[in-house]
């Protein structure tokens, strides 16, 4: 199992490492794990809030840390409120309840489960993310919005953060620019808080002119004298009036016509002119068009609309977790439609494609009901049983109707389009076989307020926005994931994680003057040579953020019992006798009560004692020779920031792997990345791009040589991407050139094996033969990545795209052909030339790739400081 960190940066990247996270930590002195100073008490999870991660209360959200399940919950569209000293306070009781389960990889039928709680969640009301029937998006940037869908209206600005909902009119274009009806739901202009404006979402595509394809220059002879006209090369479908859904009716090929003055009219995305019939004698009886006839025609076509939306708004929504009935349209061509999965060793695998569903198609499933993740040719994928709602229906080979299928409903596959969320204000409890399949890195909740009472009269009520993170299991922790989760012991400095268990019951309350053993064991941790053991020490002793990090405890949860359980809150009051005192600690009981959720989803079977640890996963890393991000964003400066994820991927892969790539000196770093950059070139493409000229495919390629019509045919001719008919390259040529260029080579015999097993990866990893050997390379070395032990490269090449296989298909390279031993011989001009003879012999690129040497050496990329 793959862990993530439970938020990324502000940036929306990962944290590369667990003491850049960590670093965070430091920044709120309330709510660390183990010991909180600031109630004296066990505190079984971590706080992030405001003060240490303000991002969370809106911009970014919490995410699953693993694959899992919801299994339950609490959402309120409101904050609870309580009153003290006759101030009202706002706090959240909502909750998400995560179950993950991993298995042991080195004893089959070994396993272990554990739950994640997010608590104090922001709730489903304003100022947060509602649940809207229509979709709702933020502003990154300013934007000038109109009254009208016009670039000629009146213009006003809507500031940065500003949530605007869209409305259910119909786009509009106007002036080159689709315009679309918006709703301002918060905005600091707050004169346009519920005003409907106009916003310019897509730009128009330009107008390619079709009229030298569909005409030529002809001449109609009436009454003995020659009019110069337009014949038509091709029969066209004409309308007698644009914008008029009426029937069409066919003009014949040639057909003479004359251009009228009439102004052009845009209908959809075509350009329609009118045009008077000069002579139709070609016609065929059934059609009404006669000489004399005004018609328009369709002369121009407008390309695609150009998306300016996505780069100044995003989805401003609820976590996709809390939508339980779903509509939605498939956002791809041929999505796999699958028949039921099969359990396998406790592993859902997905059934076998039975039908392939159009982009467009209409569907509709219940994610409580109908939804797990299921592993897809080695990957887990959040998989739905979808019912078909699409008109035309859709049909397999054989003629069958696709009623129910299973989807991978991700989001890059399908489109909401209506949804429904759970019921609110009140405890959901799904069970432990529950269907509510999460992924990691998908998004939780976002920090909730939580106002905080004291008996200060300077301060009776402080502002908090925060969400306790915790991690518990009934069953200890087994070796297995201790290693997993929090790293293996460090023998050098002997640094173990401390095992306790809370016999003596303590309430989890420190009274400094007789503490129990359970704090005394805990101030041993931090402490060892203490020998007299007092309160006030102790409380020193575990004030620091991280003093209770290597410790696994079990302890009554602070979730599971009500007030009147707590004996010590009555102590308190009774030793403190302080009316003020008396009055804060009746208000924190009517708080715990209705906090509590233990009790309250008993058919989990979660104890009232759970063991609790550092919530906060280890990523190991040596400490000699590690890659690190600053690395990388020197070797790729232009793509620094637009992706900064699959850089970090690409420093987490290496930093795991370094010494079985062998990539473990000065020396193999340099030259393995100078070959690197030329496979991939200073954007970090993963993918082999197939826009080529008609003549290089012909001078690359031999298939293009023994047949030129092809190389013109899909190749672009004087213009990049214009092809010599003047029509622009598309996918199907992309796929054309692949296939041709690489067909009957390198073991690809099927007709589509050119495209699917073009270049990927680092290192531009091509054809059939090449994946399969990677793939028996990645299956024999699964000990490596258990985790993926179970990935097929040739069932879905497409892998070679996700950053960490983009790594290891390059490495495999370098290790299979021991490229390493050459470049232990050093760094000069004729290494770097003989490690380029086993890449790519007949490359010409035998100097750029030397260049891209010198450059890393001179930049000192790897240098250690």
């Amino acid at each position: 199992m793959t862990f993530l960190y439970p938020f990324n940066q502000k940036n929306g990247t990962p944290y590369p490492n667990q003491e850049s996270f960590e670093g965070i930590l430091k920044g709120e002195d309330i709510g660390q794990f183990g010991f909180n100073p600031s109630n004296l008490s066990w505190h079984g999870g971590i706080h992030f809030t405001h003060n240490n991660a303000a991002w969370l209360k809106d911009e970014q959200p919490l995410q699953a840390i693993a694959d899992g399940v919801v299994v339950a919950c609490r959402l309120s569209d409101k904050y609870q409120q309580s009153i003290f000293d006759t101030h009202t306070l706002n706090y959240s009781h909502d909750f998400c309840l995560l179950q993950h389960k991993v298995t042991d990889p080195n004893q089959a039928g070994v396993s272990f489960t554990f739950y994640v709680l997010y608590m104090h969640l922001a709730p489903l009301c304003e100022p947060h993310r509602i649940a809207s029937t229509l979709p709702r998006y933020q502003l990154l940037k300013s934007r000038n919005s109109r009254f009208e869908a016009s670039m000629e209206g009146k213009k006003t600005t809507l500031s940065k953060g500003s949530v605007i909902e869209e409305t259910a009119n119909e786009s509009v274009i106007q002036d080159g620019y689709q315009f679309k009806q918006f709703l301002v739901i918060r905005s600091e202009q707050l004169h346009l808080v519920g005003k409907v404006v106009w916003l310019a979402t897509h730009k128009e595509g330009k107008l390619k002119d079709i009229r030298s394809s569909l005409f030529f220059d002809d001449e109609y002879t009436q009454e003995e004298q020659s009019i110069p006209c337009l014949g038509l090369n091709r029969d066209s479908q004409t309308l007698f009036e644009p914008n008029i859904r009426g029937k069409k009716q066919l003009l014949k090929r040639n057909s003479k016509l004359q251009a009228l003055s009439l102004k052009s009219v845009r209908d959809g995305d075509y350009l329609l002119r009118a045009y008077s019939i000069l002579n139709n004698s070609y016609r065929s009886n059934e059609q009404d068009l006669d000489a004399g006839d005004t018609i328009w025609i369709a002369t121009g076509k407008y390309e695609s609309l150009i998306d300016i939306f996505k780069d100044y708004a995003q989805l401003y929504q609820v976590p996709h977790w809390l939508m339980t009935e779903v509509v939605g349209k498939t956002k791809v061509d041929d999505l796999s439609g699958r028949g039921d999965p099969t359990n396998i060793k406790g592993i859902l695998k997905a059934g076998q494609q039975t039908f392939s569903l159009p982009i467009g198609t209409l569907i509709k499933y219940d994610k409580t009901q109908d939804c797990s993740l299921q592993e897809v040719n080695g990957k887990m994928r959040m998989m739905a049983r979808c019912r078909i709602a699409s008109t035309p229906p859709v049909k397999n080979r054989s003629g069958q109707v696709a009623s129910v299928v299973w989807l991978c409903v991700e989001d890059e596959f399908i489109e909401p389009i209506q949804t429904r969320n759970m019921a609110l204000n009140q405890i959901h409890c799904f069970g432990s076989n529950s269907s509510l399949a999460i992924k990691a890195g998908d998004a939780i909740g976002y920090l909730g307020q939580f106002d905080v009472a004291s008996i200060r009269e300077d301060a009776p009520v402080t502002t908090r926005y925060q969400v306790h993170f915790e991690l518990l299991s009934n069953e200890q922790p087994p070796q297995f994931f201790i290693d997993m989760f929090l790293g293996k012991q460090d023998e050098e400095n002997n640094t173990s994680y401390q095992i306790i268990e809370d016999y003596s019951k303590c309430d989890g309350f420190l009274n400094t003057d007789e503490p129990s053993e359970f704090f005394k064991q805990l101030n041993e941790v931090c402490n060892e040579e203490q020998y007299e053991i007092k309160g006030a020490d102790i409380v020193k002793n575990l004030t620091a953020w991280d003093s209770c990090k290597y410790v696994i405890a079990k302890h009554e949860s602070e979730w599971a019992l009500p007030s009147s359980e707590k004996i010590f809150l009555d102590k308190l009051v009774e030793k403190l006798n302080n009316p003020k005192f008396t009055e804060l600690i009746e208000h924190e009981k009517e708080r715990i009560d209705n906090l509590i959720w233990i009790p309250k989803v008993s058919k989990l079977g979660i104890h009232n004692d759970v063991w609790n640890w550092w919530p906060i996963h280890k990523i190991v890393l040596s400490e000699n020779n590690v890659f690190t991000l600053d690395m990388f964003e020197n070797i790729y400066p232009d793509v620094a920031t637009v992706k900064m994820k699959q850089l970090n991927d690409m420093v987490e892969e290496l930093n795991r792997h370094y010494e079985f790539y062998k990539l473990d000196t000065l020396n193999r770093k340099y030259h393995f990345f100078a070959q690197i950059m030329q496979e991939t070139g200073p954007d970090l493409r993963m993918e082999e791009v197939f826009v080529y000229s008609a003549s290089a495919l012909i001078a690359l390629f031999s298939n293009f040589r023994k047949n030129k019509k092809l190389a013109f045919k899909h190749g672009y001719h004087r213009k990049v991407g214009i092809k010599s008919d003047g029509s622009r390259m598309t996918q199907d040529d992309y796929k054309a050139i692949a296939n041709i260029a690489y067909g009957g080579r390198m073991n690809n015999i099927n007709p589509n094996d050119g495209w699917k097993y073009r270049g990927r990866g680092l290192k531009q990893l091509t054809g059939t033969n090449n994946y399969t050997d990677f793939n028996q390379w990645h299956n024999d070395n699964k000990s490596q990545w258990p985790e993926d032990a179970q990935v097929s490269f040739i069932d879905t090449p497409d892998l070679l795209l996700e950053m960490k296989y983009a790594v290891r298909s390059a490495a495999y390279f370098w290790v299979k052909n021991k490229l390493y031993n050459i470049a232990d011989r050093g760094l000069s001009k004729e290494v770097s030339f003989a490690i380029t003879a086993v890449v790519n012999k007949n490359t010409d690129s035998y100097s750029n790739r030397f260049n891209n040497l010198n450059i890393l050496i001179n930049k000192k990329v790897f240098d250690e400081n």
